[in-house]
């Protein structure tokens, strides 16, 4: 068993010790590290994540401000828009909400 060590530790003196630093460091950075790979793997998907949630976020403002636009400008908006969200109606008249 002991030989068996001692030859095993010859062949890693033997290696080429730049190769070894660098298998080292590559098994550092990938698991041991406060910054590996897995963590800015994950940080990556968030943060892309993230700015799909702003993009769908600045579509949905862009809607509102025309929506906002249409109201201002167009009375018969106005009207469309109270019917549809206060329920509103006319006398004389019959709403039926479907949900």
């Amino acid at each position: 068993m002991r030989d068996r060590f001692f030859t095993i530790w010859d062949r890693i003196l033997d290696t080429n010790r730049y190769a070894l630093s660098a298998g080292l460091f590559a098994v550092w950075m990938c698991t041991f590290a406060q910054v590996d790979v897995f963590r800015m793997a994950q940080t990556r998907m968030e943060r892309n994540r993230i700015d799909e949630r702003i993009h769908q976020t600045e579509l949905s403002i862009q809607k509102l401000d025309e929506q906002v636009a249409q109201l201002k400008e167009n009375p018969l908006a106005k009207e469309q828009h109270a019917r549809e969200s206060y329920f509103m109606h006319k006398p004389n008249e019959d709403v039926y909400i479907f949900r």
